[in-house]
């Protein structure tokens, strides 16, 4: 759950908070749960984050804006895919 400047991942059984954290980037766009990474953006900057404490994992700096379904960007594996054929390879 994301209302705009904390994220939480709620346990759907008793809808307890089984971890959360401050997040005020401007949009989630993609979140890969088998990594426990999640891309996010900000006027002029990808981030990947990890799930589970938000901590920075790398820092893209972009002049797209990836909520333009034209240049819409995924998280896959160690990699950020935007739909116009560009990679960016994490380390």
């Amino acid at each position: 759950m994301w209302d705009g400047t904390r994220f939480a991942k709620i346990n759907c059984s008793d809808f307890s908070e089984e971890y959360g954290f401050l997040l005020t980037d401007d949009a989630i766009l993609h979140i890969d749960y088998c990594n426990g990474r999640m891309l996010s953006f900000t006027e002029g900057h990808l981030f990947v984050r990890n799930l589970s404490d938000g901590s920075l994992i790398e820092d893209i700096h972009i002049n797209i804006d990836p909520t333009n379904w034209f240049y819409r960007c995924i998280l896959v594996n160690n990699a950020v895919i935007c739909i116009t054929g560009v990679i960016y390879f994490i380390n």
